[in-house]
């Protein structure tokens, strides 16, 4: 996903990073199972987070893609 620098807006679009094998990634839905306090993600896949100094290390984060026609997206 990249890398989040304190103070300044960490944003990204998850759409272009998966592969959905019906082709329509407009009807997967994107959460957030686990990671940093400071980010945040929207069902339609726009990771957004502001790192403080206090949040500075590596995070682990964990995704999950979900697709109503039960197809796996990756």
């Amino acid at each position: 996903m990249g890398d989040a620098v304190i103070g300044d807006l960490f944003s990204a679009y998850l759409t272009e990073e998966v592969f959905d094998s019906d082709h329509d990634v407009n009807d997967l839905t994107f959460s957030l199972l686990s990671g940093p306090n400071w980010l945040s993600i929207d069902s339609q896949g726009h990771i957004i987070g502001r790192q403080s100094s206090k949040d500075l290390g590596a995070h682990e984060v964990m995704l999950r893609v979900s697709d109503p026609d039960d197809f796996i997206a990756k």
